[in-house]
């Protein structure tokens, strides 16, 4: 769980839940990419390659993401499937996927590998 201060092999994750933690950071370094844990209230940095964002995450979110609008980084926020208002309030936050708990823990190899070869040498 090396952080990078915003490599662009660096994928910021917003998760507060240990366990799940757990799941993210080998799915992250599997793919080749490193994970920074972002804690409430610091600024996501600009130079991510993709950014986690557990949509229960406490403290201001919304704040943490303000940098990143406009830059093209893709952010998935994923939370429970049965808060429609907090889907929605990602989306507002500038998310670029929005899913459910259940959905993203199986697509999470797909999408870091996705990013992976986005900031690849090669690519």
């Amino acid at each position: 769980m090396a952080a990078t201060n915003g490599s662009r092999g660096t994928v910021a994750v917003l998760e507060e839940d240990l366990f799940f933690l757990g799941r993210i950071g080998p799915a992250i370094q599997s793919a080749g990419l490193t994970m920074e844990v972002i804690p409430p209230g610091k600024p996501v940095s600009q130079g991510m390659a993709g950014v986690l964002l557990d949509l229960t995450f406490s403290g201001e979110w919304e704040r943490q993401l303000e940098p990143l609008r406009g830059t093209g980084i893709e952010i998935v926020g994923f939370g429970p499937h049965v808060d429609g208002a907090l889907m929605k309030r990602g989306r507002a936050a500038g998310c670029t996927r929005v899913m459910a708990r259940s959905r993203f823990a199986v697509e999470l190899p797909a999408i870091v590998a996705r990013w992976a070869a986005a900031h690849s040498p090669a690519a």
